[in-house]
């Protein structure tokens, strides 16, 4: 039997509903206890699955909200005492206050759920005990966001950052540079944030991801800069130079030698929305490019490179059809003429 944290097994509640001699009931003493078992729970993730920082961020983050809910709707000892049907009610509870009182969309509940789905269900596999989270599906991001953007759209999408008022060159430039990578290199978010200066290497043509997504805290690769975004990052780092920017990340803010924030690149991609009057997202820039190489006639293996993948199956969720497409050359990607 798991240890409960005060040394004592845990026997099976009255009215718990579960596999009987399989799983024990997910209970605790207390808060403190649960926190406890939350954050070895997140060490274990970090230390010996070796996932990425951001991800046990936010897996940390959902754990927080959801402890604040227990608090604040008072049923903390109605959820440690392990009563799986009383722990799906107060799930159920959960997304409500998340929708209702905190105001939150579709898509930021779905990212807490999954957040703390992940914590407890590593919980529930080295302890042995039921997760109520198993017994409740992922709620559903409505309404969905496009997983591309039509080529039209990817060029106003490409025309909006080159041509909109900024501050500054540096901040012009930086942006038109922040959407090429994912558009025209396929970089996720947090591949694009996480560029060094020593990653680009521009006289190759060549961007070193470090750390990119996957297992065991991802592997390393290089992403590849077709022709138009090596203007673009040219022009980047000559504003940059004219800035005086000595940061060593390699995007950095407009107004202070620091890298880039978050914030930032969100308050970017909501003013891009507006332009374009649909919604625009990293994530769906880089499934634009996988479907851009798909109908410029890269070969899968090449997208798969490119893109970072390691099977064909998640390639072709990342590979759309264009109406009207006709293949062409590697070469000749571009969405327009650059500025």
């Amino acid at each position: 039997m798991p240890d409960d944290g005060t040394g004592a097994s845990r026997p099976w509640p009255p009215g718990v509903v579960g596999p009987p001699g399989v799983l024990l009931p997910l209970q605790f003493p207390s808060l403190g206890h649960l926190d406890a078992r939350i954050a070895r729970a997140l060490a274990l993730a970090n230390d010996v699955e070796g996932l990425r920082l951001n991800t046990i961020r936010r897996w940390q983050y959902a754990a927080t909200n959801f402890r604040t809910f227990l608090v604040e709707a008072r049923v903390a000892d109605r959820f440690l005492r392990g009563q799986l049907s009383e722990q799906l009610t107060i799930l159920d509870d959960w997304i409500a206050w998340l929708r209702t009182v905190r105001e939150l969309s579709q898509v930021s509940i779905r990212s807490y759920w999954t957040g703390l789905a992940a914590v407890f269900a590593r919980i529930s596999r080295i302890d042995a005990v039921a997760n109520p989270w198993a017994y409740r599906p992922v709620p559903r991001a409505t309404p969905a966001l496009p997983r591309f953007l039509s080529r039209k759209t990817a060029v106003a999408v490409l025309r909006y950052v080159q041509d909109c008022d900024a501050a500054s060159n540096l901040e012009r430039t930086r942006n038109v540079v922040v959407v090429g990578l994912m558009l025209l290199a396929g970089l996720r978010r947090q591949e694009t944030m996480n560029l060094c200066m020593s990653d680009v290497d521009l006289a190759q043509g060549t961007l070193r991801i470090r750390r990119g997504k996957g297992r065991h805290g991802g592997r390393d690769r290089f992403a590849y800069m077709p022709p138009q975004l090596s203007q673009f990052v040219e022009a980047y780092l000559d504003a940059r130079r004219q800035a005086r920017r000595l940061n060593a990340a390699f995007l950095v803010a407009a107004t202070e030698d620091r890298p880039l924030a978050l914030m930032t690149v969100r308050r970017l991609f909501m003013r891009i929305s507006q332009a374009v009057g649909e919604p625009v997202t990293p994530h769906a820039l880089r499934h634009t490019c996988g479907s851009l190489l798909r109908e410029a006639g890269v070969s899968p293996q090449l997208c798969m490179d490119l893109l970072g993948h390691r099977s064909v199956a998640m390639l072709l969720h990342y590979s759309h059809t264009f109406n009207g497409e006709q293949a062409q050359a590697a070469s000749r990607l571009r969405l327009d003429d650059p500025v």
